[in-house]
C-alpha cells in the first residue's frame, strides 16, 4: 500500500474537445495490441499510416464500425516489442466502440483491445495576473532556501540533471525559461537529419510528438500550463527577475504534448512524450495530466518503459477532490503527488486523495512563468499541476547533490525514509 508524505525539503536535506459517447475517453479511437510477431512487417515505411487492407483482421471490420486510420503511435520505442506492436484505430462508428473492442479481442492474435484516455491538465481556474513575489512564499514554507545552501555548499553539485516537462506547450524563449533549456549533446541543429539516431530529426531542444516537429512552444498564449509548470520545476534562480523555483540549475527537456490549435487543457500526446523524455535519457519526468475510466495496459506499459530507463516518473493526483483513481497518478512505477495550501500542512480542497497517492506538495496560487510576445510574462495558478513540477524540481535537485546511479533508489531512499506523514483533515 502506498503512503502518503508532504514535501517538507528542509528535513530532506540537513486532448481537449467535447465527448459525445464518453467523457472520459476519445470518441472513436482505441489501442490494440498485437501478439507478438504477428504484424513485425507492417509499418516499415510509414508506421503513421498503416495499409489497413494488408491487416486481415482490420480489413474485416472496416465496412462494419468505420475504420479510417491505423497506425503505431509508439513505434519510435523501438527497443520494446511491446511497445511497437501497439497499433491506434479510429473509426467513424463510435458509438459501437465496445462492440470493436469484443470483436478485436476475439481474435487469437490480439492481446488485448482498449480505449483511449482523454487526458488533461490538473489545474483549476485562476486570474492570471502579474503577481508580487510573496506568491513564492511557498518555497520557504518547504525550506528551499536550506536546501539551496546545501547544493551549493560545495562544489560537487553536478548542473546536468534534466526535467522532462511533458505537458501542452512550453515557451522555451521564456527569460526566466531560456538559460535552462536543455540542448541535445548529440544533434546538429537545422540539418534535417537525425543526428543521434533517436528517432527525433533536429531536436535540439526538445520535441513535439503531437505534430512531429521540433517547436515546442505554443501556438497561442492560452496555451499556458506547460510554462508554468516549467518555471514551476526549473526558472532560472540567482538572476535577479520573475519567479524562482526548487530546480537550481536543472536542465528542461521541452516536451510539447498538445496538437497546434487544441484546446489549452488538451494533453493528448502525452504517452508518446514520456517515450521521447526516456529515449532522452531524461533523469525525472513530469507529468501534469491525466484523465479517469478503466486502467489502460498500453499507458501502464509505456510507464515501465521508462521506468526501466531509470526515469523518475513524478504524476499529479488530479483537481477533483476524491479519492477516484486517476491515471498516470494511479499506474506502478509512479510517484503521485497531491496538492497542500501554501500556509499549512492540509490538502488543498480541490485535491484529489487516497491510498494510491505518494507524495502532497504545495499547489496553490504558484507563482510562475507564462507564455507572451515579449517572452517576460508571470502570473499564478492552482492545481496538483503545480504541486507535481515543484516535486520533480525536487527530484532534480536531490539527484545533482547526490547522484546515485539507480535514480529512484535516490529518490525513494531521501523521500519516503525522511517525509513526515501527511494527516488529511
Amino acid at each position: 500500500m502506498k503512503k502518503i508524505f508532504t514535501l517538507i525539503l528542509l528535513s530532506l536535506f540537513i486532448m481537449g474537445s467535447a465527448q459525445n459517447v464518453s467523457p472520459e475517453y476519445v470518441d472513436g479511437q482505441v489501442f490494440v495490441k498485437f501478439r507478438t510477431g504477428t504484424i513485425k512487417n507492417i509499418g516499415l515505411d510509414d508506421p503513421n499510416n498503416l495499409p489497413i487492407e494488408k491487416i486481415g483482421i482490420l480489413k474485416e471490420l472496416v465496412a462494419k464500425y468505420g475504420i479510417t486510420k491505423a497506425y503505431k503511435p509508439f513505434y519510435q520505442a523501438d527497443d520494446d516489442i511491446r511497445l511497437t506492436h501497439i497499433l491506434q484505430l479510429e473509426f467513424t462508428n463510435a458509438t459501437k466502440i465496445n462492440d470493436l473492442i469484443a470483436d478485436l479481442s476475439s481474435n487469437r492474435i490480439i492481446e488485448y483491445a482498449e480505449k483511449v484516455m482523454l487526458l488533461k491538465t490538473h489545474v483549476t481556474p485562476n486570474d492570471f495576473t502579474i503577481a508580487s513575489n510573496t506568491s513564492s512564499v511557498y518555497l520557504n514554507w518547504i525550506g528551499a532556501p536550506n536546501a539551496w545552501n546545501v547544493y551549493n555548499s560545495t562544489s560537487n553539485g553536478t548542473t546536468n540533471i534534466t526535467v522532462a516537462i511533458v505537458d501542452n506547450a512550453i515557451q522555451r524563449t521564456h527569460v526566466d525559461l531560456a538559460a535552462n533549456i536543455w540542448t541535445n549533446p548529440g544533434e546538429i541543429p537545422a540539418n534535417s537529419i537525425d543526428d543521434d539516431q533517436n528517432g527525433y530529426v533536429d531536436d535540439v531542444n526538445g520535441w513535439d510528438p503531437a505534430d512531429g516537429d521540433n517547436n515546442t512552444n505554443p501556438t497561442n498564449y492560452a496555451m499556458d500550463h506547460g510554462t508554468h509548470t516549467s518555471g514551476c520545476a526549473a526558472a532560472t534562480n540567482n538572476n535577479g527577475i520573475g519567479a524562482s523555483s526548487i530546480g537550481w540549475n536543472l536542465k528542461i527537456i521541452p516536451v510539447k504534448c498538445a496538437k497546434n490549435g487544441d484546446s489549452p487543457s488538451s494533453v493528448g500526446y502525452g504517452y508518446q512524450g514520456i517515450i521521447y523524455a526516456a529515449k532522452c535519457k531524461a533523469r525525472v519526468i513530469s507529468c501534469s495530466w491525466g484523465g479517469t475510466g478503466a486502467p489502460s495496459t498500453s499507458a501502464q506499459s509505456i510507464i515501465d518503459y521508462a521506468w526501466s530507463k531509470g526515469c523518475i516518473i513524478i504524476v499529479s493526483a488530479g483537481n477533483d477532490n476524491n479519492n477516484v483513481l486517476h491515471y498516470p497518478a494511479a499506474y506502478n512505477n509512479v510517484y503521485a503527488v497531491a496538492a497542500t495550501g501554501n500556509n499549512n500542512d492540509v490538502k488543498a480542497g480541490f485535491s484529489c486523495y487516497g491510498t494510491w497517492v505518494d507524495i502532497s506538495s504545495p499547489g496553490v496560487n504558484i507563482f510562475s512563468t507564462l507564455p507572451n510576445a515579449t517572452n517576460n510574462n508571470y502570473g499564478q495558478m492552482s492545481g496538483t499541476s503545480m504541486a507535481c513540477p515543484i516535486t520533480a524540481g525536487l527530484a532534480g535537485l536531490m539527484l545533482a547533490k547526490i547522484p546515485l546511479d539507480d535514480t529512484n533508489q535516490c529518490f525513494e531512499l531521501h523521500l519516503f525514509n525522511r517525509g513526515e506523514h501527511y494527516r488529511r483533515k
